[in-house]
């Protein structure tokens, strides 16, 4: 599980998607790498439409507003 900022660096694999770590390009193109809170994202709905649960915030599948990803990272 990634530690986050402070932590871990980007680079570790257990980094991979956690929202700190997602950078958003906004090209008007949600790309497989973007999180879901990017603003290309949040209008391609269609990319982020399911909550895991699982403990873990994965920026590029999951919104928001899933429970695992409330208050980390850009997410309020």
């Amino acid at each position: 599980m990634c530690v986050g900022p402070g932590g871990e660096q980007c680079s570790c694999v257990d980094c991979l998607g956690y929202p700190t770590c997602t950078p958003c390009t906004d090209d008007g193109t949600c790309a497989v790498q973007e999180g879901c809170f990017c603003a290309d994202c949040v209008v391609a709905k269609n990319v982020c439409e399911s909550c895991t649960n699982d403990g873990i915030c994965y920026a590029t599948a999951e919104e928001c507003i899933c429970p695992d990803c409330v208050g980390v990272g850009p997410c309020p």
